[in-house]
């Protein structure tokens, strides 16, 4: 049993992150007793951690650190050197940082991961908001506020869950995704990938983790998302590729209307039709076809994301 299933009290330092916050929320609705620290300025999360009723600490001290905890969550922010995380180190209380504490929490359902160098968080959103029109009652965490989620957290009943899967820090190594959104494979992040092939490679080892029933959806706009793509050997039958330019699904021409973003979309030699988009710019429209994708996978009805996809309202 992981250490999460077994923790009913979770004190979580830094608990005010974006990511932490959607943690928290599902924690609590596991009937998990959450409480935590964080710095003492408002973050974009405090409405809605003020709405959870949550006690949080302003600031840290070894004192806030005592015997009713079962298990410390840290965000990655805060390691070693934070007073919280050494007092808790040395009661031998268990800690675990938020993207083991998000692995294990995901692991039993059907996770959907979007990974890449942009993108995730707008993809997330749009997917999550998509599913949430469905009957599959979605779970998500996503990486910034959605005003129509009141948070960046869904809280479904189903067996469905989206999440943003962070490859810094090889943060890949927790997650056990049923499917995987690839925007992009853009290097970043050198202080922990010193070359373009190491990153490469954190993206080639995560898509082997996909099971023989899984899929990836994988922007084919991008020369190195294919090599990604080929290079983790997945069966063509697991491949649903987009791409304004390339992929199994097609971008067929973008317009204005009234201050509206519209597109149409191809799936193979098939015409789909039209959508539009509150959201402006052709980054948008690879995002939404990116949900548009995964969610068709998922056996959602194609007015139904058309419907969905008019009506998101975008991020904080």
């Amino acid at each position: 049993m992981s250490l999460l299933n077994q923790a009913t009290r979770i004190y979580m330092i830094g608990l005010k992150g974006v990511g932490m916050t959607a943690l928290a929320q599902h924690l609590l609705a596991q009937n998990k007793e959450v409480w935590g620290s964080d710095v003492a300025e408002d973050f974009v999360t405090t409405p809605v951690l003020k709405k959870l009723g949550l006690k949080i600490y302003d600031n840290f001290s070894a004192e806030h650190i005592n015997g009713q905890i079962d298990l410390v969550i840290r965000s990655t922010a805060y390691g070693a050197n934070n007073i919280e995380v050494q007092t808790a180190e040395s009661k031998k209380i268990p800690i675990l940082t938020y993207p083991e504490a998000l692995g294990e929490l995901t692991a039993g359902y059907q996770g959907i991961a979007v990974a890449g160098s942009h993108g995730k968080t707008t993809i997330s959103a749009m997917l999550s908001h998509i599913l949430k029109h469905t009957n599959l009652n979605p779970r998500a965490i996503v990486g910034s506020l959605v005003p129509q989620f009141g948070g960046n957290a869904l809280i479904g009943s189903g067996d469905i869950f989206v999440y943003e899967a962070d490859e810094y820090q090889n943060k890949f190594q927790y997650f056990l995704p049923r499917g995987i959104i690839l925007t992009s494979v853009d290097w970043d992040h050198p202080d922990f990938f010193p070359t373009p092939n190491d990153y490469e490679a954190a993206f080639v080892n995560f898509l082997k983790k996909i099971p023989s029933d899984g899929f990836i959806v994988p922007c084919f706009d991008s020369p190195i998302v294919k090599k990604v793509v080929t290079e983790a050997g997945l069966q063509p039958e697991q491949i649903i590729s987009y791409g304004l330019r390339e992929g199994e699904w097609r971008l067929v021409r973008t317009w204005l209307d009234e201050g509206k973003w519209h597109f149409s979309v191809a799936h193979g030699e098939e015409f789909i039709g039209d959508f539009w988009l509150r959201l402006i710019g052709s980054h948008n429209v690879a995002n939404a076809m990116a949900a548009l994708a995964c969610a068709t996978k998922l056996v959602v009805d194609i007015e139904i994301i058309r419907q969905a996809l008019a009506s998101f309202e975008g991020t904080a």
